[in-house]
This record gives structure tokens, sequence and C-alpha cells, in this order.
């Protein structure tokens, strides 16, 4: 059992987190599991949303670098990086799982009316807040997820 990411955040241990997420990648890979539905990458902004405890914290700088310690220690070291991709991630597949961060961008600064709520935000705010762990998560594992992110905010 390990802290909530909440807690884990507010440690500010990035040696700590990715200790935790080797853990977690080891025991996912143990049971079968070779994807991991972690890290969550969301800002969460507003305390009425129902899944802070599942964020790292509201500070975009603080879930960038958990979520990249997360990802080292779930897919560990040495399968992260610009020149990684889907094909090529696994280079020990028995100890490591592909990580898939989530949520959606911006689905925790929903106003008070919680999950459905419209979310707004200036623009600005969605490129420097709630889309910044996920570009710098999409540059360090498949750049097609960066190309993605781009692409949908250009429509």
């Amino acid at each position: 059992l390990f802290p909530m990411p909440v807690a884990l955040g507010q440690s500010w241990n990035l040696t700590l987190m990715e200790a935790v997420g080797r853990q977690q990648g080891l025991q996912a890979r143990a049971g079968g599991c070779s994807q991991a539905l972690s890290p969550v990458l969301q800002v969460v902004t507003d305390p009425r949303f129902g899944r802070l405890a599942e964020n790292f914290g509201e500070d975009p700088v603080l879930v960038t670098a958990f979520g990249l310690a997360a990802m080292k220690g779930i897919q560990g070291k040495e399968n992260v990086g610009p020149d990684k991709n889907a094909s090529v991630y696994f280079k020990d597949p028995v100890h490591h799982p592909f990580c898939q961060a989530k949520h959606y961008c911006a689905y925790g600064a929903s106003s008070k009316d919680g999950y459905t709520a419209a979310v707004e935000q200036s623009e600005r705010a969605l490129f420097e807040v709630f889309l910044m762990p996920c570009v710098y998560f999409g540059a360090l594992t498949d750049p097609s997820i960066t190309s993605s992110i781009r692409i949908a905010i250009l429509y």
C-alpha cells in the first residue's frame, strides 16, 4: 500500500515517487497487467473536485515532475525518452508495464457542478497550467501524444 498521490505530491520527494512507481509497475506486471493507467496528470485547481486525492496537486510544475518520476518508475528509466515509442517500450516486458497518462485536459478545473460541468479557462491557462504535464509526458513517451494535443487545440 502506498500513500495517495496528493500526499506523495506534497512530499516533493521525486526519488520516493520513482521508487513507488517502480513497485507499482512490478506489482502490475506480476498480476499480468501490461498497461498501467497511471500517472494522473490532472492539475486540480478547485478543492470541490471529487477526485482530488488521485492527483499530485494544483501546481503544474509539481504535477509534471511527479508524473515523469512515476513514469520512470513504472516503465523503467531505460524505457523513457524521446526516441521511444509504443513499438519499442518494453526492453524488459516482464518487469515494466506501459504507462497511460490520464485524465482529460482541465477535467479538474470544472465549476461547482463537478464532473459534468463546463470548464471556463482562458487559452493561456489551458496551455500553461492544464496541458503542461501532458505535453512533457507526451514528449518523453510517444511524440504522437503531443502532436494529438496540438492538433486538438488547433480545432
